[in-house]
């Protein structure tokens, strides 16, 4: 006990150590930075030079914008009034457009805007192309930040187009994370991915993968994964964004990672862990006085205490949130706050007060056109509507939810992506390799003109290197061509797996609807409960490529019970395996035989007055799974009732699955086959075991 005892204070006390040095580096940081603004009001008042006192002035009023605001703007109103009596147009512009900075930072958007405007009359009378970009860019994302994605897009067209053509890659990567950023809140999930990839790329080819522009890509890629809930590749990318602003010591983007990783933290569940880095985060914030920064501390405090039960503390910290959000006018975070709120009173049973904040939330989304929210508004909507018992709204709102949910994380979107990161990683090396060679073209040019011999020698060298570059490439093409292959492979047959959960929900939803147009609420209730249950285990199965046999029989079982009763009992059924079958160590393709029964059952045996049945069994022949779907309902189609019996959606997209099935695993055994009998149908299904 004693040694345990010993333990704790040591450690204790290399923790009071460690959390010391960090403080110490922030303070040291924030101090630096206080350095140079003393520095250079120092310089203002030793200068004797009007035209090196207005370029302070402007220097000092952008620091200034970052922590006090009130002196930004006074800073910004000499340099304007000293730069108009040296007639120094230059200097003017730049303090224009610097007091529009500083406006921007206090939320005041029609000043903001007038500034900039004036700053932009400036430059273009002095044909500035260089310094209208740059204005172009700092409008684009002050309408980014008031949540205008379509503004800062059309806005950011013009510093793309100036960049492209002086071949300024460090801006040109600046630029193309903005665009991904917007198309990001717009839900152009693929399009922002391109984006992002295309920003870390220019910035590492003339290696910049250091800076804190590289560091901010990374930080924006891991927000992207964030929003597809692959959590754990957006953490890992956030660390990594962590280490390259702690390298630089940029407080601020120290101060934002934290803030992400914490949310991170709280899709994991770990609250705890979330609540450490929002702190830290809030701390940096009030250092450098930064309004907006200090609002999304404290909302993401508020969720994190929400998920302690500290529920009290919660409102607080949100309240006081959406107050700044109020000021600000940020659109897309007041939707964000409100929706918060909503879901906190309703954890409280103040289903009334949820409401409304989830009405309000979905009313600040639309205004900022920001699809994610208005799904998590509506969202909490259905649920309040839920709790209330207002089952049609519910109902009505349910199904909106999902129109938005699939449109948001659909399986195509997600390997649409994967297909461009495989694409990057080729596109990657070709730029490297044609640097490379490019290089060696310049140096073949320079030894030519010194001398014949080395001239010859560099020729001779020069057609070796283009033949071992273009051999290289054609090797690296090839091998990314095929790992391409196989990732759209993996894309289709997730594409089919998006398309059968559809088809189920149609289904599902029309059942509950007889339940409510029946008007038997609690029928309806106990059918919506367990169709939730249903949804929660296509979630999980949609994200794996195959799961263990009692999974599948157990997911069969849940969905054939549902069916049954919605038929009122018109059927039985049985479930049989042979006993030689391990169900644990047995993979199947998730919901694979879904389709199969719901054929059976909706285009067989639902057509029959009673004394239906449906069997379905597993067994085990050599190396393959066979799964054989009995049933004794009308049977196939013929050609004098083509609309009896089992329709084409279940037998096609099955055999679609099974055809990618073979591809994936480079196998032919995945097949299936129907057989007609006297009376219904036997679907049987293979699937190979490794």
């Amino acid at each position: 006990m004693l040694l345990l005892n010993t333990f704790l204070l040591q450690l204790m006390k290399l923790v009071k150590i460690w959390l010391s040095f960090i403080l110490l580096v922030q303070v040291n940081s924030l101090a630096a930075q206080q350095y140079v603004i003393d520095s250079l009001e120092q310089q203002i008042i030793e200068s004797a030079d009007e035209s090196t006192k207005v370029r302070v002035l402007n220097e000092l009023s952008w620091y200034y914008a970052l922590s006090d605001v009130e002196k930004g703007l006074q800073r910004a109103n000499t340099a304007i009034k000293l730069a108009t009596e040296i007639n120094d147009s230059v200097q003017l512009g730049i303090s224009f457009e610097r007091k529009g900075y500083n406006y921007q930072n206090l939320g005041n958007d029609s000043l903001t805007l007038v500034f900039y405007t004036k700053a932009a009359e400036v430059y273009t009378g002095l044909d500035d192309y260089k310094r209208l970009a740059g204005l172009s860019y700092n409008t684009a994302n002050f309408y980014f930040y008031r949540s205008k994605y379509l503004e800062s897009l059309k806005e950011i067209e013009k510093p793309l187009e100036f960049y492209k053509e002086q071949r300024d890659s460090i801006r040109l990567g600046r630029v193309q994370n903005l665009i991904g950023l917007n198309h990001m809140y717009l839900g152009n999930y693929p399009v922002s991915m391109k984006s992002f990839q295309s920003g870390l790329l220019l910035l590492e080819l003339t290696n910049n993968e250091e800076s804190q522009f590289y560091a901010e890509i990374l930080g924006n890629k891991a927000l992207l994964y964030e929003k597809l809930s692959d959590f754990e590749k957006a953490l890992e990318f956030q660390n990594k964004a962590l280490n390259i602003h702690t390298k630089n010591e940029y407080q601020l983007g120290v101060s934002n990672t934290y803030t992400n990783i914490g949310q991170l933290y709280g899709h994991l569940e770990e609250p705890e862990k979330a609540l450490a880095m929002f702190n830290k985060a809030l701390e940096i914030k009030y250092m450098l006085g930064n309004k907006l920064g200090i609002a999304n501390a404290l909302s993401n405090l508020g969720i994190a205490h929400n998920q302690l039960n500290n529920y009290q503390k919660s409102y607080e910290f949100l309240t006081e949130a959406k107050s700044i959000y109020e000021k600000l006018e940020h659109n897309s975070n007041l939707s964000s706050v409100h929706t918060s709120l909503g879901n906190l009173l309703l954890d409280q049973n103040g289903i009334v007060d949820a409401d409304k904040n989830f009405a309000q939330a979905l009313e600040y989304a639309n205004r900022s056109n920001d699809k994610r929210a208005a799904y998590l508004a509506k969202n909490g909507l259905s649920e309040a509507a839920y709790r209330s018992a207002d089952y049609k709204r519910a109902f009505l709102l349910f199904q909106e939810v999902a129109i938005l949910k699939d449109s948001l994380l659909s399986t195509e979107k997600r390997d649409e992506l994967a297909q461009i990161e495989a694409k990057f990683e080729y596109e990657k090396e070709k730029a490297l390799l044609q640097a490379d060679f490019e290089k060696e073209r310049l140096l073949n040019k320079t030894k030519l003109e010194h001398q014949i011999l080395v001239r010859n020698m560099s020729i001779g060298s020069g057609l070796f290197g283009m033949v071992v570059l273009t051999v290289g490439f054609l090797l690296v093409k090839r091998k990314k061509e095929a790992e391409l292959s196989s990732k759209i492979a993996t894309s289709e047959l997730e594409t089919l797996k998006a398309q059968l959960n559809p088809h189920f929900i149609f289904n599902t939803l029309n059942s509950i609807n007889s339940y409510m147009v029946k008007n038997k609420k609690e029928e309806a209730s106990a059918y919506l409960i367990r169709f939730s249950k249903m949804m929660r285990k296509i979630l999980d199965h949609t994200r794996q490529d195959e799961i263990p046999l009692d999974e599948e029989i157990e997911f069969l079982d849940n969905y054939i019970k549902l069916e049954q009763e919605r038929l009122e009992g018109k059927f039985s059924y049985s479930i049989e395996v042979d006993p030689n079958i391990d169900l644990e160590e047995t993979y199947m393709p998730p919901s694979l035989l879904q389709p199969i029964v719901e054929n059976s059952i909706w285009h067989g045996l639902s057509k029959k007055d009673k004394g239906g049945y449906l069997k379905i069994g597993f067994a085990q022949q050599g190396k393959n799974l066979v799964c054989a779907i009995e049933d004794n309902g009308l049977g196939m189609p013929t050609e004098n009732n083509k609309t009896a019996g089992h329709t084409p959606f279940g037998k096609s997209s099955v055999q679609n699955r099974l055809e990618l099935l073979n591809r994936l695993k480079g196998s032919s055994e995945a097949k299936m086959r129907y057989i007609g009998q006297k009376e219904g149908v036997r679907v049987e299904v293979q699937i190979p075991q490794i």
